[in-house]
């Protein structure tokens, strides 16, 4: 599995009813399974196909 490591990158780290509870980088997020808010966007064209975007 892949990870984000840029150490500047911070996410909400969050309980189980949403409440914010503190800031912490998004890689310790990651490699711990610590529960953050996180998003996703998925844009469709016309046709119903979906624009992914792929980074590297």
């Amino acid at each position: 599995m892949l990870f984000d490591v840029d150490k500047n990158k911070y996410v909400m780290q969050i309980d189980s009813t949403d409440r914010l509870i503190n800031k912490i980088p998004k890689i310790e997020a990651h490699l711990k399974g610590i529960r953050h808010k996180a998003f996703s966007v998925l844009i469709f064209n016309n046709d119903g196909k979906m624009l992914i975007q792929k980074k590297s």
